[in-house]
């Protein structure tokens, strides 16, 4: 009820000076609603009111709205409908419900259906800023995540194609979900192809990498090649990177190195004409 609810529009307020966004008050009560929006309004947000899903649904098609405060119990409806619509967890639009119920569980279940943070009632214009302001830092800094991933994603598509060695991409099941061209030795070495399980030591090495967030190193052999391989995760992603790089050059390095170096102590030891062991190896 408006007269339970305690909003003083006229105390003195601090404002953290955050930019603008565009926010969504759904109220069936016009006196709390057009209190709200004021609060909103002088923080600098862009402000629009509904009454109920179908004005607010319409508005979300017409307006680019980023945060959503949403009362839980409309007439005849309920505000965790909108919820449930909206993605769950994204960052777009972000959802703060509003209820008049105390207890617990009703703000657990809330956060569990996808909502960034609750209000209960009665609420003073100091509780909407501090939430209001909480979920639009925690919203911008999904969004530069997000961004993030999605650029790192963009330059490792890039790299992939065009690297001459192998690049492949597993999930965390082990399947093969992506290699490029320069992986198909190692794939039918191993009689892969896209939507193939890996070994099960390869998987235990990717399921390693993921858990412990750190890259894995080894060696593979592919038909008289060697390459050097480093399992990557990416954060936040449900998939890790193989890249591969070819070292026999490196391989045959350090053979003709050993060969060389059992040849200098075999001529160390042993008589060169005669072969029989020398003063040095009695």
């Amino acid at each position: 009820m408006i007269t339970s609810v305690i909003l003083i529009i006229m105390k003195k307020m601090k404002f953290t000076g955050k930019s603008s966004a565009h926010v969504l008050v759904l109220d069936d009560e016009p006196l709390l609603r057009s209190l709200v929006s004021k609060t909103l309004e002088s923080m600098g947000h862009r402000v629009a009111q509904a009454e109920n899903l179908a004005a607010a649904r319409e508005i979300i098609e017409q307006v680019p709205i980023e945060l959503v405060l949403s009362d839980i119990s409309l007439i005849g409806e309920s505000g965790l409908d909108l919820l449930h619509e909206l993605d769950p967890r994204s960052s777009d639009i972000a959802v703060v419900m509003m209820t008049g119920n105390s207890d617990a569980q009703t703000a657990i279940d809330c956060l569990r259906s996808g909502a960034f943070d609750y209000l209960l009632k009665p609420m003073t214009s100091q509780d909407i800023i501090e939430v209001v302001d909480r979920v639009l830092e925690r919203q911008l800094k999904m969004k530069a995540e997000r961004d993030r991933i999605e650029e790192q994603l963009r330059v490792l598509g890039r790299f992939s194609s065009e690297n001459p060695n192998p690049v492949m991409r597993v999930d965390m099941d082990g399947t093969l979900l992506y290699a490029n061209g320069a992986s198909s030795g190692i794939l039918d070495e191993l009689d892969l192809g896209l939507g193939a399980k890996l070994p099960k030591h390869l998987r235990d090495l990717t399921t390693r990498a993921r858990s412990e967030a750190r890259a894995a190193d080894f060696e593979l052999e592919n038909s008289g090649r060697f390459y050097s391989m480093t399992v990557t995760p990416i954060r936040d992603a449900e998939y890790v990177y193989l890249y591969g790089h070819d070292i026999s050059d490196l391989k045959r390095a350090e053979y003709d190195l050993t060969c060389l170096k059992d040849k200098a102590q075999k001529m160390a030891l042993y008589d060169g004409l005669t072969g029989l062991p020398n003063r040095t190896f009695l």
